[in-house]
């Protein structure tokens, strides 16, 4: 297992939650070095800034923040006690519609396609529709946490559509010295608004996800998060 002896905080970054502009604004409180992206690869690599590290390895780092699964956290990480887990969540219906509007943006401008003289774009990407319908896409929510896994290990879910007043709440609880510069990373500058159909099939197809989603929700409403 990889030990994390002195772990402070770990954020658990679910995609197209916000992310990698939390990863700026925890650098501004804890320094740029007391901060590392922490991945589990797909071939299940486990990466310190995008570079792999040797199995068992020691990670000396405070805060860790990046793609790593609830159960990816289990069984490959020895962590102490006192660390604080934190996790971000966001309306379902905008979490799928930005990562796909990111993937075209991605792909768009990687083809390049009238600078290139290309027409293979509109054979590569999939309709909204059939990517709302592919099941790798469906729940990515639930994929790294459930609701129970929530309730039981994790200290602090913000939720992206109340983004500073999340941070302010989430500041106040770990005693941060000022409120924290909030970044706008990695955003969509062209957000594809889904038609009435379509959301509904976002949310038919990630049931698990609004169901988690408005759990948080309810706890958020309750004060749980509140200092």
């Amino acid at each position: 297992m990889f030990r994390t002896p002195n772990l402070q905080l770990l954020s658990l970054h679910v995609p197209k939650t916000g992310g990698t502009s939390f990863r700026s604004t925890l650098k501004t409180i804890y320094g740029e070095a007391s901060v590392a992206r922490l991945d589990v690869n797909m071939r299940g690599q486990v990466e310190i800034d995008q570079q792999a590290i040797a199995p068992g390895a020691t990670i000396l780092h405070p805060v860790l923040h990046g793609h790593v699964k609830w159960n990816q956290w289990q069984e490959l990480f020895q962590a102490s006690p006192r660390t604080t887990v934190i996790t971000w969540l966001r309306d379902p219906v905008a979490r799928v519609t930005s990562q796909y509007s990111y993937l075209v943006e991605v792909l768009e401008r990687e083809l390049d396609e009238p600078g290139k003289g290309l027409n293979i774009l509109s054979k590569l990407m999939k309709t909204f529709p059939e990517f709302i319908r592919n099941p790798a896409v469906q729940n990515i929510q639930s994929k790294y946490f459930t609701t129970l896994i929530l309730d039981r290990f994790v200290d602090f879910v913000g939720v992206l559509e109340h983004r500073e007043a999340d941070l302010a709440k989430l500041a106040q609880r770990l005693s941060w010295p000022h409120l924290p510069t909030d970044f706008q990373h990695n955003k969509t500058s062209r957000l594809i608004e889904p038609t009435p159909s379509e959301i509904d099939l976002i949310r038919a197809c990630n049931d698990e996800d609004v169901r988690l989603y408005e759990q948080v929700l309810e706890w958020r409403a309750a004060g749980r998060y509140d200092a």
